[in-house]
């Protein structure tokens, strides 16, 4: 639980000072809970640690309160999004690895106690990420150490391990041991899955329009989410997100247009102004990791320098499959592709040019 001193002397670090700390210090002064069930009340017990549940003002303190997490860990990189905390720490010697994250974990642990929250030990995962060409079979340990153990060494310790996944979900993202997103797509298609069932039975009742609303709410954002990250992934393992795509665009719309379009699914995909996985793929790649600016030759990075013939870019060597997935490779790819009217330099703002990307994925 957040201790209250604390958290006013961390707002107060923060620069926040005068009347509206002490607006702060107001509003979490003689607060008090109770619990009703039916017509009882319990007995009012006064409130002396943690932020007010439901409140406006609640997760800003929180974060507030953590914000200087990172800088109890000397090794590592540390992520933080709300309650989530992630600690990645990379070496080509596991043995060494082991020893860092080690390190960073007792780290954060002291400081957890000295703020007065607690790391939930048996939520914490590790996740051994490598290549399936690495042939080590160490299993990573990492000890859970208690408060009592990080501070007096020479007691025995019994302090538990934590769990080694080989996947592990972080931020609605399955991350698997080998960053191939495999477990993640079968995360995504289970959703469209239900999602069809649902709109297999909605179809009889509701219009097409409606019906096309609840497809772009329900499974365009269900399959938007973290795109950019896994959808650099095998094409293999996206087609089956573009099956599911197709079936439920087959569900949705009136016989006569299924049957207007059932030797060409691109067609249908146009007709009803969605963008299959693969090109949202290329699309938000393009609108998310590149800006117009960055086409310009003076602001350009450096593997986008290099203009072959025709205005086309000069792809980077690559020796193996993972040399296709990084950015370096991926933007001038993706940019080769794209007609040339869209690869000159925009004058333009950043919604416009997005806004051009779109109209020609969803036409393509």
């Amino acid at each position: 639980m957040l201790h209250l001193d604390k958290l006013f002397d961390k707002l107060s670090r923060s620069g926040i000072q005068g009347p509206l700390l002490r607006l702060l210090k107001n509003y979490h002064t003689n607060r008090y809970n109770m619990v009703k069930i039916q017509n009882e009340f319990s007995t009012r017990v006064p409130s002396v640690q943690g932020t007010a549940q439901g409140s406006i003002v609640g997760p800003t303190e929180y974060l507030l309160y953590v914000n200087d997490m990172t800088k109890a860990i000397d090794t590592g990189s540390v992520y933080q999004f709300a309650d989530d905390t992630c600690i990645l720490v990379a070496n080509k010697n596991i043995q060494s690895a082991q020893e860092s994250l080690q390190k960073s974990f007792d780290q954060m642990c002291k400081w957890a106690h000295d703020v007065g929250l607690v790391i939930n030990a048996s939520k914490t995962k590790i996740v051994h990420i490598h290549s399936s060409q690495n042939k080590c079979t160490i299993t990573p340990k990492v000890i859970a150490h208690e408060h009592t153990c990080l501070h007096n060494p020479l007691v025995a310790c019994k302090c538990p391990l934590l769990e080694v996944v080989d996947k592990h979900m972080y931020i609605g993202l399955m991350v698997d041991s080998r960053f191939c997103w495999g477990p993640h797509i079968d995360y995504v298609c289970n959703k469209l899955r239900s999602i069809l069932g649902k709109l297999s039975i909605l179809k009889y009742k509701l219009p097409y329009k409606t019906l096309r609303m609840l497809y772009m709410a329900l499974a365009d954002s269900v399959i938007n989410y973290g795109l950019s990250s896994y959808g650099k992934t095998y094409h293999t393992y996206l087609a089956e997100i573009y099956r599911l795509q197709l079936r439920i665009l087959k569900v949705i719309t009136p016989k006569h247009i299924k049957k207007k379009f059932e030797d060409s699914d691109s067609d249908l995909f146009k007709h009803c102004c969605v963008m299959s996985v693969y090109n949202k793929v290329e699309f938000f790649t393009l609108t998310e990791v590149i800006r117009p600016e960055l086409l310009c030759e003076t602001t350009r990075p450096k593997f986008l320098r290099s203009i072959a013939h025709k205005n086309k870019y000069i792809l980077p060597k690559y020796n193996n499959v993972y040399g296709t997935r990084v950015s370096e490779y991926v933007i001038p790819y993706f940019m080769n592709k794209l007609p040339e009217e869209l690869q000159v330099k925009y004058k333009e703002n950043s919604k416009s040019t997005k806004y051009k990307y779109k109209r020609f994925y969803i036409n393509i």
